[in-house]
């Protein structure tokens, strides 16, 4: 215990695990705010194991967090040298609680919430490790796959191999409807192994080590060696590729090895885009059935014409295009001006509701290009699809 914080170890139990938990406050103050940091920098050194650091820090990350006033750009920059020092990862509130990445990845499904304002002028925070929230699974391509030097092939084979029959629109969507139960079972077999393969050539590269330092390696074994290496380099470029995609982080290089970093950024995206409680009629509602239909009805409401005058464009005069720009709008579209409009977005873009990424779509054009523009030429024709 400390002026400004009290720490408290716990063991779990069931399987031995410890976490420690540190309730802290800091002074508004500047200097006082100074010594307050350091503090914490010398609580990190003395527990460096997984910690929850939570409590009032008197500091915002950016302006967006206040509702009022300004902040001092130092107390901020106090917080967000902490994190990205300590690595932590931030649950944002202004009470907040920062957790280390090795706690977070032990709670990948924790969040937390602010509780009703009863006698102090803070509302309570809840950190909840296993909330009851149930999401159902959906397809999501990995570009991390792309990488791989049979991804092409495979692709080009199963796209090819299946013959439908119908629209445009029907054979291009139930190809890549199925192609995701091939990736899927493929991905299992290549990659379902990462993490023992890892170990495997981690221990193989040591004991190489070992050895080399008794004696110089044969040219099998410097070739054993320098195999094990190159294969180490691969998978950790692939794991921070595949997190890079899910973190959306623009300052972030392949091959970083602080991955577990960029994992729990991503983690943390999801955990700010769960509801887990919502004010219903004036109560606040943590049943998730409750809060999904609360929302529902909410924009079903908030997108329901409710005014009995309509409003109208007519008798408004608008610049008219000429007759040249008229065709050249209504023009069939061509090959080349779809797929560069493909290239033109962005790379690390979220998926639609295919789960496909546009990362896919630029590596296996010459794949499904063909489909894909006779669906275009179908939509131009009868201006739908079915």
């Amino acid at each position: 215990m400390r002026n400004n914080n009290i720490i408290v170890v716990l063991n779990t139990r069931m399987n031995g695990y410890k976490w420690a938990v540190l309730n802290m406050y800091s002074s508004c103050e500047y200097n006082y705010m100074s010594l307050f940091w350091e503090d914490m920098k010398e609580i990190r050194h003395w527990w460096s194991g997984p910690v929850c650091f939570a409590g009032d820090m008197n500091s915002i990350r950016s302006q967006e967090e206040r509702n009022r006033g300004e902040a001092d750009r130092r107390n901020a920059d106090f917080l967000n040298n902490f994190i990205y020092d300590q690595e932590l990862v931030d649950l944002p509130l202004l009470d907040r609680i920062l957790l280390s990445v090795d706690l977070d990845l032990k709670f990948h499904e924790s969040v937390q919430i602010a509780l009703a304002r009863v006698i102090s002028d803070h509302k309570p925070i809840m950190w909840i490790t296993k909330p009851n929230i149930s999401c159902k699974p959906y397809y999501k391509f990995e570009n991390s796959w792309i990488l791989h030097k049979d991804f092409i092939k495979k692709v080009e084979e199963w796209w090819q191999v299946m013959n439908l029959q119908g629209g445009a629109n029907f054979v291009f969507f139930k190809k890549l409807n199925n192609l995701k139960f091939f990736l899927m079972r493929w991905g299992r077999e290549e990659f379902g192994g990462i993490k023992k393969e890892t170990v495997e050539l981690t221990e193989k590269t040591d004991s190489l080590d070992l050895l080399e330092e008794g004696a110089s390696l044969n040219q099998e074994q410097f070739a054993e060696m320098t195999r094990c290496c190159l294969q180490l380099k691969n998978i950790e470029a692939m794991k921070s590729r595949k997190w890079f995609t899910r973190a959306k982080q623009n300052d972030f290089k392949f091959g970083d090895s602080n991955t577990g970093y960029f994992h729990s950024i991503a983690n943390s995206r999801r955990k700010r885009n769960t509801i887990v409680k919502l004010e219903i009629d004036g109560q606040e509602c943590f049943d998730q059935g409750r809060i999904k239909i609360g929302m529902k009805n909410f924009y079903a409401d908030l997108f329901s014409e409710k005014n009995d005058v309509a409003f109208s464009l007519d008798n408004m005069n608008f610049t008219r295009i000429n007759e040249a720009e008229k065709e050249g709008m209504e023009k069939e579209f061509t090959e080349d001006e779809v797929f560069d409009v493909i290239k033109k977005m962005g790379a690390n873009k979220s998926s639609g509701t295919d789960g496909f990424s546009m990362e896919f779509c630029k590596s296996c054009w010459h794949i499904i290009g063909n489909e894909f523009m006779k669906m275009m030429e179908e939509f131009y024709r009868f201006e739908s699809w079915d």
